[in-house]
This record gives C-alpha cells, sequence and structure tokens, in this order.
C-alpha cells in the first residue's frame, strides 16, 4: 500500500515547483531592476549634490553682487549729491564773479514789463 503522505506530498510538489520556478525567476528579475535602480539613485545622488554645491556657489556670488549694487547706488547717491553741490557753486561764483554786462543772459527778460530804463 501506498503511503498518503508521500502521494499528498509529490502531488503537491508537482502542483508547487512550477510556481516556484516562476517566483525564482520573477526574484531575478527584481534583484536586476532593484540593481538598476540603485545605480540610478546612486548617479541621481551624485548629481543632486552638484547642484546644491553649484547653488551654493550662485548663492555666494549673488550675495557678492547683491553688496556690489548697494555699494554702487551708494556712490550713485554720493555723486549726485556732489554734482548738485558744484552747480550750487558755480551759480554762486558766476553771480557774484562775472559782471552782469559779461553773462550771456537776456537783461530784457530779468526786467518786469514796463520798467524799461527811460
Amino acid at each position: 500500500m501506498r503511503n498518503p503522505v508521500r502521494v499528498a506530498g509529490g502531488a503537491a510538489r508537482r502542483l508547487l515547483v512550477p510556481e516556484w520556478s516562476a517566483i525564482l525567476g520573477d526574484i531575478g528579475v527584481l534583484r536586476e531592476d532593484r540593481d538598476r535602480l540603485l545605480s540610478d539613485v546612486r548617479v541621481l545622488r551624485r548629481e543632486l549634490a552638484d547642484l546644491q554645491r553649484r547653488a551654493a556657489e550662485i548663492h555666494g556670488e549673488n550675495e557678492a553682487l547683491r553688496a556690489r549694487v548697494d555699494s554702487f547706488e551708494e556712490d550713485i547717491d554720493e555723486n549726485r549729491r556732489l554734482s548738485a553741490r558744484v552747480a550750487e557753486v558755480t551759480d554762486l561764483v558766476t553771480e557774484v564773479v562775472l559782471p552782469l554786462h559779461d553773462r550771456e543772459i537776456d537783461v530784457s527778460r530779468m526786467r518786469n514789463e514796463g520798467t524799461e530804463p527811460t
């Protein structure tokens, strides 16, 4: 007489062996996919690190440029103040040093209407 456990085990083995073979094949494919993805992750991490370094460099350059722009704006304001002061001094020197008849001014425009000398 046959051992019923052995018979059942043989039938189970015949059913499970193809399933196990398929599962083992899937595991091989999944390992290849995992290895490829890990490689991609390593590449992406290197690229991310490079981008972060470049972003830090750009941020530093940006801060340096902002400082230069601030300095230029201060210099421009100082230049405007000095130019206005030079114009004021030039006007003062013109009024004090040059007599009225030596200036290139239309004297008739300076008189009120009806106050012409006789």
